[in-house]
């Protein structure tokens, strides 16, 4: 009888660990304890696609709040700054600063805000200046005086 290829040889050994690993996996499905498990795998798998439905639905539900919110800021913002025509960045913002955390988990939170115009706020650096240039002024009144003057 003639040798046999090593090829040969080694596909021979493939079928037979195909049919091995197929018999054993028959026997892993026929066991009771296996097929409890998998059972309550199966239906715990349920609950978490269930359960990742309704957070995916809750996650659009948010984005769409947190969206709408910032749509109704920004459009307050644009009226607002239009309305008092005034330059709003920075340390001369007012109005609503809105932040949604949009790219977190974070809850949106906001802050009203209130600063004097850039236009205000350089009359007064120039007004206080020329007035206390000399040393006859009362601190606390010049301080009365001008925010009486500034707030209106």
């Amino acid at each position: 009888m003639a040798q046999m290829r090593i090829k040969d040889q080694d596909l021979v050994i493939d079928q037979i660990k195909s049919k091995v690993s197929e018999q054993g996996l028959e026997d892993l499905k026929k066991r009771k304890d296996v097929q409890r498990i998998t059972n309550q795998l199966d239906a715990r798998i349920s609950e978490v696609k269930t359960l990742q439905a309704q957070v995916d639905d809750i996650k659009s539900k948010i984005s769409n709040l947190k969206n709408s919110m910032e749509e109704v800021v920004d459009k307050f913002q644009e009226e607002f700054n239009n309305e008092n025509d005034i330059y709003n960045w920075g340390s001369y913002f007012r109005g609503i600063s809105f932040e949604s955390n949009n790219y977190g988990n974070g809850i949106p939170s906001y802050e009203l805000k209130w600063n004097m115009t850039r236009q205000d706020s350089q009359a007064l650096e120039t007004k206080l200046r020329l007035q206390t240039m000399g040393t006859d002024f009362d601190v606390y009144k010049l301080i009365e005086e001008l925010t009486a003057e500034f707030s209106s």
